[in-house]
């Protein structure tokens, strides 16, 4: 009945070849989009490891830019507060 009714609602939106997986997929990605750990993403998802939370996320473009960003203040962070050699 599950299987059926998600058919449905995928054909409805025009993308009939998504599985229940990529669902899965794409609420673990959007978790930790929105800052979910690994380990609550685990426990979201009913997995025993984290190893099997991780397979079903995906990096997205946006949380890459954020990342290079947040590494890049910190990086001039840490140079603004050390001193210049002699």
């Amino acid at each position: 009945m599950l299987r059926r009714v998600q058919k449905k609602a995928a054909a409805s939106i025009g993308r009939a070849e998504l599985k229940d997986h990529d669902l899965r997929a794409t609420a673990a990605t959007l978790a930790a989009a929105a800052g979910a750990s690994v380990r609550e993403i685990q426990s979201m998802l009913g997995h025993t490891t984290p190893a099997m939370a991780l397979k079903y996320q995906t990096a997205t473009r946006e949380r890459d830019a954020e990342r290079a960003r947040n590494m890049s203040l910190r990086w001039q962070d840490a140079r603004a507060a050390s001193p210049p050699p002699e």
